[in-house]
């Protein structure tokens, strides 16, 4: 349990914020003054970091969670008030040029000068305490499968076994646990929903998509773009998902696609066991690293002794998360490891943001330009994985035998047009959650439009007798209670990786060049301009889904006339 102590109090940093606040400012001081106060900044969100760990660690630790709350409204919340007044003060200094790496801060901070309001801390707080319940429900969620009490996480994996009976027992009994818990997620979205509308109503914007649009600082995209880009992605990738559904479903020798029939291996029936522990877990992605780049092994090599959460366990906050200590300078990675194919990739991608982390904290001497932007975060995690690819045999530092490799990085890609398509409806369901629907919806009003938008994106998969069932999926998602309108960055990441293992077949050297350093310049350059110096291109434009689709359908063979086994 973390115990406070009077510096991590507020009365510890107010002190801080109110020297910085009263000095006379001019613009040839604000770089040491930015300096200073971003300092402070690390020491305050460092104490929310130790406090997330101990409340991811265990959902059910009541004093972990009531620590975690505490800080984000005693410290956070005035915090928030105190960083505002001094964006105020930055802002009226007449005169100031700021320095290069200064300029995209700059524009940041004036994109969201009018966005903070006293108001809110309040509303906050209350956010914060909910998606705490949130996770204290999902966190406590078992299902008995054959006598033994298993997580939700361990009972997906089973979903991979070549039984189907068995499979089908199992994706049964899951939904019928979520199906206990139904009405109590449905009333805490809604309740949610009605916070999120009061912090864009407190400050006098439209709706709340508006407000989270500035809040995740969105200057080089519109809410029309992503709309747009859910086109592209039904004209362009669904068919190809549609393909691969079928091909799945006669290579199983099925009438029709169940959603129990959706993770099974569709060659040899059974899946694939990369490791028994974490610790393998651990140990393999370690040696990965080490053949693909010295550097990022090192990076890596860092975090081993305390900062790997790895292995699922009762109680764990589900999910996997990367987060920064930014006082200390380490990242933090949560996972719940059970064995699987998709936890090799999991601890790939969160290693993907450690290192953005690491590398732009480095560089990057403000803690406004770590990390960030959200798209790019998302941008270099999914490129780890794309370039760990060559590397997944034993070998090479991986796991697996080669036919087992060549497997696994066909499943991978399979995976992104399975997901792409996702990311559309749920990142879809969230404009109109936020942006249409009206403010008195019910929980069923929400099924029904997931319902749409699922028949729209994910075609191919029989849910006959099952419709409660697939309504009721939005439930389980927990972007939606946690991050909202944070899912469009997984299509940009995706299609962004895509290119990236384009360019790995040209020219490995400067592929890996060209993305640790785009990863160190940080939050210092324009969204655009990032991924140009990782040698791709924003996905905005349909040209660069189709050719994203284009190359998915010659590695994997998905012709859309005709079918065919992966090269």
């Amino acid at each position: 349990m973390t115990v406070i102590t009077s510096v991590d109090e507020w009365s510890g940093f107010e002190p801080r914020y109110a020297v910085l606040l009263g000095e006379d400012l001019n613009p040839e001081a604000i770089s040491d003054w930015l300096f200073r106060w971003s300092e402070l900044e690390k020491s305050v969100w460092e104490g929310r970091a130790v406090r997330k760990r101990a409340k991811y660690r265990d959902a059910n630790d009541a004093a972990a969670q009531r620590e975690y709350n505490e800080y984000v409204e005693d410290v956070l919340g005035r915090a928030d008030a105190a960083g505002q007044a001094l964006i105020e003060k930055l802002l009226r200094v007449e005169g100031y040029e700021p320095a290069p790496e200064h300029r995209q801060m700059l524009r940041r901070l004036r994109d969201e000068a009018d966005l903070y309001s006293e108001s809110n801390a309040s509303v906050n707080a209350e956010l914060s305490r909910l998606e705490g319940e949130y996770a204290r429900v999902i966190g406590s969620l078992s299902v008995t499968v054959g006598g033994e009490d298993i997580t939700l996480r361990e009972a997906e994996r089973l979903l991979s076994e070549p039984d189907r009976d068995d499979r089908e027992r199992v994706w049964r009994a899951v939904q019928e646990r979520w199906h206990a818990e139904r009405e109590t997620l449905g009333a805490l979205f809604l309740e949610i929903v009605r916070l999120r509308r009061t912090l864009a109503t407190n400050v006098g914007l439209p709706d709340y998509r508006a407000y989270r649009w500035r809040e995740l600082g969105r200057l080089d995209y519109s809410s029309s773009d992503c709309l747009a880009l859910h086109d592209a992605i039904e004209a362009e990738i669904v068919p190809l998902a549609l393909r691969l559904r079928e091909r799945r479903r006669d290579r199983l020798g099925l009438i029709t696609l169940r959603p129990w029939d959706l993770a099974v291996n569709t060659e040899s029936g059974s899946p694939l066991n990369p490791f028994s522990d974490a610790s393998e877990l651990e140990n393999g992605v370690a040696r990965i690293f080490e053949r693909l780049d010295p550097q990022l092994a090192e990076l890596f090599g860092r975090m081993r002794p305390d900062h790997l959460d790895l292995p699922a366990r009762r109680g764990k906050l589900p999910g996997s998360e990367e987060w920064l200590f930014p006082q200390t300078g380490l990242p933090y990675i949560h996972m719940n490891a059970v064995g699987t194919h998709k936890d090799v990739l999991g601890l790939l991608h969160e290693s993907g943001h450690a290192f953005h982390d690491l590398l732009s904290s480095e560089r990057q001497e403000l803690f406004w330009n770590f990390g960030a932007p959200t798209e790019f975060e998302e941008f270099a995690a999914v490129s780890m994985e794309v370039l760990s690819g060559p590397h997944m045999e034993r070998d090479r530092g991986g796991f697996y035998s080669p036919e087992d490799a060549r497997r696994a990085r066909a499943e991978h890609l399979e995976s992104f047009l399975e997901y792409l398509p996702t990311v559309a409806m749920v990142d879809a369901f969230q404009h109109w959650v936020y942006a249409e629907a009206s403010e008195d919806a019910r929980p069923e009003d929400l099924d029904a439009k997931w319902e749409e938008l699922h028949e729209r994106f994910l075609p191919g998969t029989d849910w006959h007798a099952l419709a409660a069932e697939r309504a009721a999926g939005w439930r389980r998602n927990r972007h939606l209670y946690l991050f909202p309108l944070y899912y469009i960055e997984y299509a940009v990441a995706q299609l962004g990786a895509i290119q990236t293992w384009a360019n790995m077949s040209g020219d490995r050297e400067r592929a890996l060049a060209g993305y640790r350093e785009a990863l160190a310049v940080g939050n210092t350059w324009p969204l655009p301009e990032l991924f140009a110096v990782a040698g791709v291109r924003l996905p905005f434009e349909g040209e660069v889904v189709r050719e994203a689709a284009r190359l998915l359908t010659e590695y994997l063979g998905l012709d859309v006339t005709r079918g065919g086994r992966p090269t």
